[in-house]
């Protein structure tokens, strides 16, 4: 019984851990669009069309997502789901037009880290507001700690980039901070749409 249970605990850490590094790929890919066409706004209409797109085909396929997609919308009209549980969608596709206008100016590695800061700083606020799946979950010393080192990685990764030539605006910097932020909140309602769902790839067919 002991190595499911490890296994159940590991599985989610190992996946958040390979959505960090896609995450990384994806702004590569964004912020060189971005560059190339001289617009973040059709950069982020790329990103999220081709990804509907693919994520529809899927749902046209699969008689199980579409009955989850149901389900959502049973919970939304019952009230099981607010109205503002399903505008998990709207922070990522602002966070992915954040991000297709920071990286060419920050590079992949610091609008990361910002990222990760504004990300772990906000989803404290998140979960002791009770906005995601789990509900009001309490802080602890190692979770503000956490947060803590966070903000202070930025810090450390941009201080040599704050002076000289190649210095990163303060505005661009805050930018990649409030994007982290809106993932947190993106999280917590594709993570609440999910439960009602029992269906990832319908939660984030409804996120796109």
């Amino acid at each position: 019984m002991t190595e499911p249970r490890a296994f159940r605990r590991a599985a989610p850490l190992a996946a958040a851990f390979c959505v960090g590094l896609l995450n990384a790929v994806q702004a590569r890919m964004n912020g060189g669009l971005a560059h190339a066409w001289g617009s973040p706004l059709e950069a982020a209409f790329f990103s999220f069309s081709t990804g509907l797109l693919l994520l529809t085909l899927y749902v046209v396929l699969s008689p199980r997502t579409r009955a989850a997609l149901r389900r959502i919308g049973s919970a939304a009209r019952s009230r099981q789901l607010r109205p503002w549980q399903l505008l998990g969608g709207l922070c990522g596709a602002t966070f992915v037009i954040i991000q297709s206008w920071a990286v060419p100016m920050t590079g992949v590695a610091v609008f990361t880290v910002a990222l990760v800061a504004g990300q772990s700083a906000n989803s404290i606020l998140v979960d002791r507001l009770g906005l995601g799946p789990l509900g009001i979950v309490p802080l602890t010393g190692q979770r503000v700690a956490a947060a803590a080192l966070s903000v202070g990685a930025v810090l450390i990764a941009v201080s040599s980039r704050l002076t000289g030539e190649l210095q990163v605006p303060f505005g661009v910097l805050f930018a990649s901070l409030i994007a982290g932020m809106l993932v947190a909140f993106q999280q917590a309602f594709n993570g609440r749409v999910t439960v009602h769902a029992r269906s990832a790839i319908a939660a984030t067919w409804v996120n796109f």
